[in-house]
């Protein structure tokens, strides 16, 4: 949850799991007119792809919807670099490319490709293939 903190002074992100209590104060808060919370958010989760030292260049191709979707998403979205019709480059972090990007590309099947990196095709071939293995026993 992203509010402000009165004991700090700023804009703070709260884990909802670690709130105990709710008091309803008169203190007022004005929200900045052009504040985002889940640009806040994104912004203290995930790290900068520009300065960021581990991170990966990520070229994805496809249909004009699927590369619009692709870049919707609240990862990718903040990872984009480039725009084309249809294709989309990102700065990713090595470890998320890895671990979380080819399942999150396996939901769009044949609409999209991988252009680059190989290691990255390579990987969601092998998911696709534990998947296959898993649904066949």
């Amino acid at each position: 949850m992203v509010a402000y903190c009165h004991l700090r002074g700023e804009i703070r992100s709260f884990r909802a799991d670690r709130i105990k209590k709710l008091t309803r104060t008169d203190h007022e808060f004005q929200r900045p007119e052009l504040f985002s919370a889940r640009r806040f958010f994104l912004k203290n989760l995930l790290p900068d792809p520009m300065e960021e030292e581990r991170t990966v260049t990520v070229r994805i191709k496809g249909n004009s919807r699927a590369i619009e979707d692709l870049c919707g998403h609240w990862l990718f979205g903040h990872a984009l670099v480039e725009r084309l019709a249809d294709e989309a480059l990102f700065k990713l972090d090595e470890r998320i490319v890895h671990a979380h990007v080819p399942y999150l590309l396996l939901g769009y099947g044949k609409s999209l490709s991988v252009a680059e990196p190989p290691d990255l095709r390579e990987r969601l071939a092998a998911v696709a293939e534990e998947l296959s293995q898993y649904y066949r026993s």
